[in-house]
């Protein structure tokens, strides 16, 4: 598929979205709509995507992994995309997203929370969270270095030995439906360009968290990768800003001869 074709795709996904998103809006109250529209107004800005974690202590007290080599990040929002299940129109949600990103000839790798989940989940459904995050963001250490490669899988020992339960996973839905229903949704595009604009905004701080490529290929590799970032940002940015206008629309409609 070519660039034009997709943009013309994705924005009718977009917007076919956006519609499901302010219907449901439409039948919040009007200080929660309100609320949700502010939010979603405040997000046109990628910045305000992303901060500093919080309850970063809460994480570190958890003893998962190496957590010192990880940029960790909360956000007010949930991650959307297309569902990986093949049902048409269907959508997954993500309370948390692991990335590596290369800036300035260095790699990152880039851990972010929804703000209430990581403060509210139980501490064996964050460390949950967090071990399948840092095994994602091995995986992506492997595929950027080996540019290709067949990548190796890891077992999932650590995870396995959390005795998750039932009641576990039942809990931590109805903390995840909730967080769905009160927290802005964004396509996973768009937080991941406010994840990389975050980087560029804070290097001076965030520099001390970079490696170095090992390879040539690596190097080039991320390079590449940067620059396929910022070829998509114009447009990422414009998609977010007609998903907003479109959900606004939704709602004006829903509410079309009762002002």
């Amino acid at each position: 598929m070519d660039r034009a074709l997709f943009e013309m795709e994705y924005i009718k996904w977009i917007r076919s979205v956006a519609g499901k998103v302010g219907s449901r809006m439409a039948c919040l109250s009007k200080p929660e709509r309100d609320r949700l529209l502010s939010e979603y107004r405040r997000l046109e800005d990628p910045l305000e995507v992303f901060r500093e974690l919080s309850s970063i202590d809460r994480v570190k007290g958890l003893h998962c992994g190496d957590t010192e080599k990880h940029i960790f990040l909360e956000t007010d929002t949930i991650n959307f995309f297309p569902s990986l299940g093949g049902r048409s129109n269907a959508l997954d949600f993500s309370i948390s997203m692991s990335r590596r990103m290369y800036y300035r000839g260095l790699w990152f790798s880039m851990i972010s929370l929804n703000k209430s989940y990581a403060e509210r989940a139980t501490e064996k459904m964050l460390l949950f969270t967090l071990e399948h995050e840092l095994e994602v963001a091995r995986i992506f250490e492997d595929i950027t270095r080996d540019s290709g490669s067949e990548v190796r899988t890891y077992d999932s020992e650590r995870i396995g030995k959390l005795n998750i339960t039932p009641e576990d996973l039942r809990e931590d839905e109805r903390l995840f439906l909730e967080l769905i229903g009160t927290q802005p949704l964004l396509p996973r595009p768009y937080s991941e360009m406010a994840l990389l604009l975050y980087l560029e905004e804070n290097f001076s701080i965030l520099r001390r968290f970079g490696t170095p490529s090992n390879t040539a290929d690596e190097e080039a590799f991320g390079a590449g990768l940067y620059e396929e970032f910022i070829g998509w940002k114009g447009f990422t940015q414009n998609s977010y800003r007609i998903f907003v206008s479109e959900i606004r629309s939704k709602i004006r409609d829903a509410y079309a001869g009762y002002a």
